[in-house]
């Protein structure tokens, strides 16, 4: 029997084009062991996902297999057992493996404000999908910009900054108003500033904490007359930025020569301790 598994992956394998047919065949032809071998199925399931249909009912049923198998193809769901489409648990699991999942759940499942916030937190992208009247819960709205703040590192900012713009679409006009909520998304991502109220803009506090996390965020509220009678702020910017910038050729020239000799210092006193015996 292990002998025919492999001859049968083999032929998998080597079958690119007709594949459909030959499982079609492998189906009819073959003893049913071939479609409770996990291995085979999922060999099958690869080439094409849509073949996933010809599993056994007991592959449909085991958690661990169909879960493997909607870590890439979402729809898998479709054709899970009657009893796994009604488990809460696994169906949590599932969108926790694939937010995507969540767009071909019953409606009872894609009401339920767990599963909703397992989702989003996953792919934050899904906000859109879910209802509307989820759109205010503010617990949804920082589990859905939780995906994009965990990948953020500051190289891939264009990336995660499209998330945002994406997510803020959807955002009722009041929650971009909203000082707590803006905290939490400027510490975790600097530029989500720009999304946010013109009052939230004009907070000393957000725009410090913005411009500690991204030195984007300076491009959005340098304009506004404060930030440059703040020394904090400024002095903050220009620590983020190359002394050649335009933002360090708006400073105040004392400004510029604090920071400067804070430079200084720091690369003298480097230096010094570098060759120290």
């Amino acid at each position: 029997m292990a002998r025919d598994d492999e001859i049968i992956l083999a032929l998998i394998s080597l079958s690119k084009i007709g594949t459909e047919k030959f499982i079609e065949q492998l189906k009819l032809d073959f003893h049913t062991n071939f479609r409770i071998n996990p291995n085979v199925i999922m060999k099958c399931f690869l080439q094409c996902h849509w073949m996933i249909k010809f599993a056994d009912e007991s592959l449909r049923d085991n958690e661990e297999f169909m879960l493997k198998a909607m870590e890439t193809y979402p729809k898998t769901l479709y054709y899970i057992s009657d009893r796994l489409k009604l488990n809460k648990s696994f169906i949590l699991k599932a969108v926790n493996t694939n937010g995507r999942v969540y767009n071909f759940l019953s409606p009872e499942f894609q009401n339920d404000t767990e599963i909703i916030s397992t989702a989003v937190k996953r792919n934050g992208f899904i906000f859109a999908s879910i209802p509307r009247k989820f759109h205010s819960n503010k617990e949804i709205l920082l589990s859905a910009f939780i995906d994009g703040c965990d990948r953020y590192n500051g190289n891939n900012f264009y990336t995660v900054n499209g998330q945002y713009r994406f997510i803020f679409k959807q955002v009722p006009k009041a929650l971009k108003s909203d000082r707590e909520l803006a905290l939490s998304l400027v510490q975790r991502f600097g530029y989500s500033i720009y999304y946010l109220s013109r009052d939230l803009i004009n907070d000393r506090e957000i725009v410090l904490k913005a411009i500690e996390n991204c030195y984007f965020s300076i491009m959005v509220v340098y304009k506004h007359i404060f930030v440059y009678r703040d020394d904090e702020i400024m002095k903050l910017a220009a620590r983020q930025y190359q002394p050649s910038s335009s933002l360090s050729l708006q400073l105040d020239r004392k400004l510029r020569r604090e920071i400067e000799d804070e430079k200084y210092s720091k690369r003298s006193s480097f230096s010094w301790n570098k060759y120290q015996y």
